[in-house]
């Protein structure tokens, strides 16, 4: 994997991290439905 080139673009990265919280987010509030 090329290090360097992942730093140089911060703002795809940032979305990425942005991405996975908002599909956990949804995973657990559809466990907290699915069990309410």
């Amino acid at each position: 994997m090329n290090f360097s080139q992942r730093q140089r673009d911060p703002r795809r990265h940032v979305v990425g991290i942005g991405f996975v919280i908002l599909f956990h987010a949804a995973i657990v509030y559809a466990l907290l439905t699915g069990l309410a």
